[in-house]
């Protein structure tokens, strides 16, 4: 249902997939450049009221894997220094609140 792609959820989703697919295959740049954009599509879905109680604890869990996969990124150097700014400058501690 959230694959298809007239589903409001289509692009965060294909986002996220994308960043574990990169991370996987230790793409680490693709996976920050995903990890940026579930960001921002998470935001947005936020701003617009999209995420509903049904789908609360799938929205929880990719909060936690995108604070996470950060980290990560971040904290091992991973990223380029272009990349490590991006990730840094979205606050993604700011999903906690």
């Amino acid at each position: 249902m959230y694959l298809r792609r007239n589903s409001t959820y289509y692009t965060f989703i294909s986002y996220i997939n994308n960043s574990i697919g990169c991370y996987i295959s230790d793409n680490f740049d693709g996976t920050s450049r995903f990890i940026c954009r579930a960001y921002k599509e998470f935001r947005l879905l936020e701003d617009r009221n999209e995420i509903k109680d049904e789908n609360i604890e799938y929205f929880s869990l990719c909060k936690k894997y995108l604070i996470t996969i950060s980290e990560n990124l971040i904290q091992k150097q991973f990223v380029s220094e272009f990349e490590n700014k991006e990730l840094i400058s979205l606050g993604l501690e700011t999903l906690l609140n």
